[in-house]
């Protein structure tokens, strides 16, 4: 009897040390479940903070650019860049970018359609031109096309089917029109843009900013020697005034078609800032229209 008391009371002891095991193994578990919880909520705290520094230094600094800017806008009266980039460090491991662009110098690819919703058959005209000489299917225009008009009638097969009948909103939607891929988009991108004047013949694309192959794409007939002049007469100095292209070379028979479709100073600008710590980065894009001496937002974006 004493040797099955001593057996049974062994048998409880080793199964007391496994409990108080388990617990042990349980509390340290939960204990290092706790510290790694606490150093990862520490740690995405960290980064949420400095994400939110970040933004508002972004923010500040598209601010100020935008202002410094429009001071430097009213003082002529033609733009004459196409990019303007700035990189600003303000210490080893801080630093701000601020690149401008002219979207004046592209094409407006909403100007396909008419605010009324009927088609601005120059416009499509002249976009189709512009496909062709960068080898790209021009049907994709009728497409695009049928994408921002209100109608549902098919300019090809399918072309109305999942449409969204508006007006683009930026030119990354293009993946969802059925053609169009993120390379295709990104051989385009500096052609085309969505922002810019709908209710003239094709927009007004910017004659001192915009590039030869565009140029050459608003008039039929006009020839690379001729864009050629053009861009070595506002190399020397820029058009402040749409009449000068009169002095251009060969421009003869084509100025008052070309000159009907152009401007020297642009409205549209695409503002994009990055501002960086370390690895932490934060981009914010505005495009951003200027009349009248005001500035009015028309995209917002930040990631």
């Amino acid at each position: 009897m004493h040797i099955n008391f001593f057996k049974k009371k062994k048998k409880e002891s080793g199964f007391v040390l496994l409990v108080v095991l388990v617990l042990l193994i349980l509390l340290v578990a939960g204990v290092s479940e706790f510290a790694y919880e606490v150093y990862t909520s520490y740690s995405l705290l960290h980064n949420w903070e400095n994400s939110e520094k970040l933004r508002i230094l972004a923010d500040s600094a598209s601010e100020i650019a935008i202002q410094i800017f429009i001071e430097q806008y009213l003082l002529t009266d033609y733009t004459h860049f196409r990019i303007i980039n700035l990189p600003l460090p303000i210490t080893s491991e801080e630093n701000i970018s601020i690149k401008i662009e002219d979207e004046q110098a592209k094409f407006n690819l909403n100007s396909l359609i008419y605010p009324n919703g009927n088609d601005n058959k120059k416009a499509i005209e002249i976009a189709k031109r512009l496909f062709r000489k960068l080898d790209i299917e021009e049907t994709l225009i009728d497409r695009i096309a049928d994408w921002i008009d209100p109608d549902t009638i098919e300019r090809l097969q399918d072309s109305e089917k999942y449409s969204k009948n508006r007006v683009l909103y930026s030119i990354e939607e293009l993946k969802y029109i059925k053609g169009f891929n993120n390379n295709l988009i990104n051989k385009i991108s500096e052609y085309i843009t969505v922002f810019g004047d709908r209710s003239s013949e094709a927009g007004k694309i910017n004659i001192n900013t915009a590039k030869s192959v565009l140029i050459m794409s608003l008039v039929e007939g006009l020839d690379e020697s001729i864009v050629e002049n053009i861009i070595n007469y506002r190399e020397k100095s820029p058009f402040r005034s749409i009449s000068e292209l009169r002095n251009v070379a060969g421009i003869g028979p084509f100025f008052q078609e070309l000159s009907s479709r152009c401007v020297v100073k642009s409205k549209f600008f695409k503002i994009n800032i990055t501002a960086s710590v370390k690895d932490l980065f934060k981009t914010i894009i505005k495009i951003v229209k200027i009349e009248n001496n005001t500035t009015k937002l028309l995209f917002y974006r930040e990631f």
